[in-house]
């Protein structure tokens, strides 16, 4: 089956290709995007972590209030250090990789403790699970209607045309 998926993958790609090039795909760009997104949110939540755990020491947070700390004090930091580089002129594309790496690369002890403290947060029994789980998959549906709307043509500025 797998063979076949990607034969039929490959010919899709070429008939539409001849139509639209798929490297000029929107969803290239969104994924870079989100994928930035991402590296930036982990070296947030993971160098936020270590400043509370490492620097503070506060050390008896539930998971999620960890978290949530942990992610507004890396914001901090991410600032700090965006108005320090800024100071010395280094504003460049590959800072604005290199910072949340370096961030992340850092502090990725810490970071993977977190990770593992809401791992077993989310697995562990309890009983407002169900209302949890579902008003957390409908406030992510509300986020995904939202940002969809975004791509229409009506939207504000006509960034998606």
């Amino acid at each position: 089956m797998l063979v076949v998926a990607a034969f039929g993958a490959r010919y899709f790609v070429r008939h539409v290709d001849a139509v639209y090039e798929v490297r000029h795909w929107l969803f290239f760009r969104l994924a870079l995007l989100w994928s930035y997104v991402g590296l930036f949110s982990a070296a947030c939540a993971s160098f936020g972590h270590a400043v509370l755990t490492r620097w503070l020491r506060v050390q008896h947070l539930p998971p999620l209030e960890a978290a949530v700390q942990a992610m507004a004090v890396g914001v901090v930091g991410f600032v700090l250090s965006m108005y320090v580089a800024g100071a010395l002129g280094w504003y460049t594309t590959s800072f604005a990789v290199a910072l949340p790496v370096t961030m992340l690369a850092a502090t990725r002890r810490d970071g993977l403790r977190l990770m593992r403290q809401l791992f077993a947060a989310a697995h562990h029994p309890d009983a407002a699970r169900v209302r949890t789980t579902w008003l957390t998959a409908s406030g992510a549906l509300c986020v995904g209607i939202v940002y969809l709307g975004a791509f229409t043509p009506d939207a504000l500025n006509y960034d998606s045309t």
